[in-house]
């Protein structure tokens, strides 16, 4: 099975769908192992999505919501050039090492947005696994970073659907 067109189709899919800003635009998946950065669920560098094997087990609804996250990620990053993009990506890692208060905002911004956008329910299921596989230490790491748990998840769902007092 070829899992990077598999992964395009949803790409594709998602951009159809709700990614108006990226209709005109190429964006590309790249899979990688694991070993080579041990962080990566999936992360973006202009309009690449770069996922390791991992993404394979799962199911589509996570995958979606995976790419969906990365996705918001992609419309941020056209808005920057080459130069500004290079620096973005290499501050982003650099705080994932030094200061995570800058991870914190832009992985925290892209997940409320990725909601907002209305794929609550696929990013849920991706944090749902995620919490299952990861060990508590990591979560806690990932968690000071901005990502949301799906508890955290579940209640901006509700607050969107029934209020969207946040969005």
């Amino acid at each position: 099975m070829d899992f990077k067109q598999e992964y395009q189709k949803i790409i594709n899919s998602l951009i159809k769908e709700n990614f108006p800003k990226l209709k005109n635009k190429e964006v590309n998946v790249l899979e990688i192992p694991k070993y080579v950065v041990w962080w990566v669920g999936g992360f973006v560098f202009k309009r690449f999505i770069i996922v390791t094997f991992a993404v394979r087990n799962l199911d589509k609804k996570s995958q979606r919501g995976l790419f969906a996250n990365e996705l918001c990620h992609v419309e941020d990053s056209i808005k920057r050039n080459y130069f500004q993009e290079s620096m973005q990506f290499i501050r982003e890692n650099l705080s994932w090492l030094f200061n995570t208060k800058f991870s914190f905002n832009i992985e925290r911004k892209t997940e409320l947005k990725t909601i907002r956008k209305g794929y609550g329910k696929e990013l849920y299921e991706f944090s749902s696994k995620r919490e299952r596989k990861k060990s508590k230490q990591v979560l806690e790491s990932l968690y000071k970073r901005g990502y949301l748990s799906p508890k955290q998840i579940k209640f901006f769902i509700i607050i969107k659907t029934n209020k969207n007092i946040l969005f």
